[in-house]
């Protein structure tokens, strides 16, 4: 079966998202794919196509009353609220209109129904801000909150003092909030990855919650903070273990890595001693699955969020503390 997009996406794409002329024919235009589902409204499913290497070429689908289109482009997903048709058809071959028995997610020859075709995009991509606290969030917060008695004297945080401002309060003396670039909110312009514009042995508490990952060289990240830190201090860091990409930080700086308990630990180890480096995980199947979904913890029930199974590593997190006479 050969497609094309509908004139009405393709002229959102280029006048809203940007998506060139070029980029849309490369992608879009009399594609051949070797799946489609009819359009069914009352259950709920529009129409599912993949190209014949089995990539998916683009959903659309029906969730909460709204009809949802994404797009996969080879370096972006651009997903979009609109009505009207998805893709035309462009010519249908001898299997018969629409594929009558469509090949599923799969590639098998099962049917795609209405919940596979949901479970292929996320509820929302942006973690679950959009609709109340995410996952990763929650646990980054249980993990602040009891070691908040380490937040004391100067604090260094990354990009904001949120966490400093929670659970530091009068403990706080100072704080500092680190940018990479020269934003009214940062006090300190500077580069963990090359310790440049980062104070040495300056910083009773560091917070670095979810930065790690963005960073390509993690391990000087580390080294630096340590070097920041007064001897005595404490770098209370946290970083995604299952997550999906954050493509806000891809597009801008980049999303290098997932971590787990030991690559953590083992980084940690280079610059800390064992014996003032404490590890902890959290997170579940569940969680992990609800996370990956765009689904907020608040949808979640307490008792399950706050069961942790180390072999499903939402976030990892670490309380590191550098020795009173540190070399």
């Amino acid at each position: 079966m050969k497609i094309t997009l509908s004139n009405e996406l393709r002229e959102k794409l280029t006048s809203v998202h940007g998506v060139t002329k070029a980029e849309i024919e490369e992608c879009f235009d009399n594609r051949e794919v070797d799946s489609g589902l009819p359009v069914n409204p009352e259950q709920n499913t529009f129409f599912v196509a993949r190209t014949n290497r089995g990539r998916p070429l683009g959903i659309t689908y029906k969730l909460a009353e709204k009809v949802v289109h994404v797009l996969q482009l080879p370096d972006k997903t651009v997903t979009m609220e609109q009505e009207g048709p998805f893709f035309e058809v462009v010519e249908v071959d001898s299997a018969g209109p629409l594929c009558e028995k469509v090949r599923g997610i799969d590639c098998t020859d099962e049917p795609i129904d209405s919940n596979k075709a949901k479970e292929l995009v996320p509820r929302s991509r942006d973690f679950g801000f959009s609709e109340g606290q995410p996952i990763d969030r929650y646990y980054v917060d249980q993990f602040i909150s009891r070691y908040r008695e380490d937040i004391r004297g100067r604090v260094l945080e990354i990009a904001d003092d949120n966490y400093t401002k929670r659970f530091g309060k009068e403990r706080v003396t100072q704080s500092d909030i680190l940018h990479i670039k020269p934003v009214q909110s940062a006090t300190l312009v500077g580069n963990l990855e090359n310790g440049e514009g980062v104070p040495v042995g300056a910083f009773d508490c560091i917070i670095l919650t979810q930065t790690l990952p963005f960073i390509y060289n993690a391990k000087a990240a580390i080294q630096n903070c340590f070097k920041a830190l007064k001897p005595g201090g404490t770098l209370l860091c946290t970083v995604n273990g299952i997550s999906q990409i954050s493509r806000f930080d891809m597009d801008r700086w980049g999303d290098y890595w997932r971590f787990t308990d030991l690559s953590l630990k083992t980084l940690l180890l280079e610059v800390f001693p064992e014996q003032l480096l404490k590890l902890e995980t959290y997170g579940n199947l569940q969680s992990a699955k609800t996370f990956l979904s765009g689904v907020p913890a608040q949808e979640m029930q307490i008792s399950d969020l706050n069961f942790h199974d180390s072999d499903y590593q939402v976030l990892i997190a670490a309380r590191a503390t550098k020795a009173q006479t540190s070399t």
